[in-house]
């Protein structure tokens, strides 16, 4: 361990041949962690996206599936729900620049049909434990298509629309 390594260090007179070689190896024990480190962080990483893409993907799914079978021409992200942080005026500038909707009428929000779908389809596993809701402000996250995620919450409204007659 790291304490009886510092131990015998303390042992050793400071800069004779064997100090000086325990150093190197103690040297050589911390770059290992600092590789394994960062190793477990990057794939933990890649590991997060690619949950994140699987889930925008099985939302792709099901908003199509919903629109094909309710003869809708496009399904939208409103994203005029969450309120949005306040901050200094570059950081409320940055979020009025990355929303796209002002507002959306009700009437055309199909989240509920969209998340009970998504519940349906990606089923929690079986002694699997729900993290605390989200606080207002979050943004809610869908169930991991490969079954092991949180459910889709209401509150991430979709807009829906149909130049259909």
């Amino acid at each position: 361990s790291m304490e009886e390594i510092s131990n015998e260090l303390e042992s050793f007179t400071k800069n004779s041949s064997a100090f000086l070689q325990k150093q190197q190896e103690v040297y050589a024990m911390i770059g290992e962690y600092k590789a394994r480190d960062q190793f477990a962080r990057l794939k933990i990483e890649a590991e997060r996206a690619k949950s994140m893409r699987d889930t925008y993907e099985a939302i792709k799914v099901a908003a199509k599936s919903y629109a094909a079978s309710h003869n809708l021409d496009f399904v939208l992200l409103n994203d005029s729900i969450p309120e949005m942080d306040r901050g200094d005026s570059q950081k409320t500038l940055q979020q009025i620049s990355a929303r796209r909707f002002l507002y959306a009428n009700d009437e055309f929000d199909i989240s509920d049909a969209l998340i009970a779908e998504l519940n349906a389809t990606y089923k929690l596993d079986p002694g699997a434990k729900l993290p605390p809701a989200a606080a207002p402000g979050d943004s809610a996250t869908g169930n991991n298509p490969n079954g092991a995620g949180t459910p889709a919450t209401p509150g991430s409204a979709a807009a829906a629309g149909s130049s259909k007659p």
